[in-house]
């Protein structure tokens, strides 16, 4: 596959989800990964972020849910009612 050509691919583990494994050996200082960031926030404010979050659409959380790439046995979810996701945001 072409990702084991780029010196990596991709596995699920039990209990961490997806994950990224080398597929040959990197020398320090070697570049494994270079991207741009999938997700930034210009706020220092940790509850200004949550509350985003929570007021935003069941899509864009799951959008950013998923860029954890979490085991799909976590027991983590998502709060798709539009009621719940405004009691959760007023507590």
């Amino acid at each position: 596959p072409m990702a084991t050509q780029k010196g990596f691919h991709i596995e699920h583990v039990v209990g961490q989800g997806r994950i990224m494994r080398a597929s040959r050996r990197y020398e320090p200082g070697d570049t494994v990964l270079r991207e741009p960031p999938c997700l930034t926030w210009p706020h220092d404010d940790a509850e200004q972020l949550i509350s985003s979050f929570m007021c935003a659409s069941a899509d864009v959380q799951a959008a950013v849910l998923d860029m954890a790439a979490p085991d799909a046995d976590a027991g983590l979810s998502c709060i798709v009612s539009d009621h719940a996701r405004m009691e959760a945001v007023a507590e």
